[in-house]
């Protein structure tokens, strides 16, 4: 490999991760009260990136059956549910239970770690197999769309966190980021007619929408 090829290799590399970081910075310092320590973070990063392992096996594992093949099957549960619920899974499992998860908002926080963990994986790939196109291209919808997904999932999380009868919002924090990832997919996949797409740059407004609520909201609470 010549080196101009090593330099464009190495920008390609850092235009597929740079997004990813940074949303994941904005999220952590938009929290006013209490920040989490860098270790969680980093941890939770890194679990999010390496649950898209598994994601990649169980989504090639499910579309192979017929009526996960369709586009209303393959846009929410074979993509949508799988991605999410691994998230959810590091999420609930890892962060969710540490003493350190002591406000609501830090159920934001963590989700976008490790939603932003698996979009950067997601986006080398993509930038690996279909280049510098593809690749900004996702820097202003697959990775915001991720963050979207994530907010919404941490927003309930943090509720579920402090509630009395947390199993609601437990379900809440899968079932939203679900539904907004499945139709997100979903005017991205058919083919009803020309500019059906922009179904799913709406599906992303509301989520950018709802997301931007969630945290002004989260931002305001504590229970300490």
């Amino acid at each position: 490999m010549t080196l101009n090829a090593e330099l464009e290799a190495l920008g390609l590399l850092a235009l597929a991760i740079a997004p990813c970081v940074a949303l994941a910075a904005f999220i952590h310092f938009k929290d006013k009260l209490d920040r989490e320590p860098w270790y969680m973070l980093v941890i939770s990063f890194a679990l999010g990136a390496f649950s898209s392992a598994p994601v990649l096996m169980l989504e090639y594992g499910v579309q192979q059956n017929q009526w996960f093949s369709t586009t209303l099957g393959s846009a929410f549960l074979g993509i949508a549910l799988i991605e999410e619920g691994l998230k959810y899974l590091v999420l609930r499992w890892y962060a969710y239970p540490k003493s350190v998860f002591d406000e609501p908002y830090d159920g934001i926080t963590y989700a976008v770690m490790v939603s932003m963990g698996f979009a950067t994986f997601e986006n080398i790939a993509y930038a690996l197999r279909f280049g510098t196109e593809t690749t900004l291209l996702r820097m202003f919808t697959a990775v915001p769309a991720h963050a979207t997904f994530a907010v919404l999932m941490g927003f309930y999380m943090g509720l579920a966190k402090f509630s009395r009868v947390p199993i609601v919002y437990l379900i809440s924090a899968l079932v939203a980021p679900v539904l907004l990832h499945g139709f997100y997919n979903y005017f991205l996949m058919v083919k009803w007619f020309e500019g059906v797409y922009w179904g799913a740059f709406i599906s992303l407004a509301l989520g950018v929408g709802f997301s931007w609520r969630a945290i002004r909201i989260h931002q305001k609470t504590t229970f300490k």
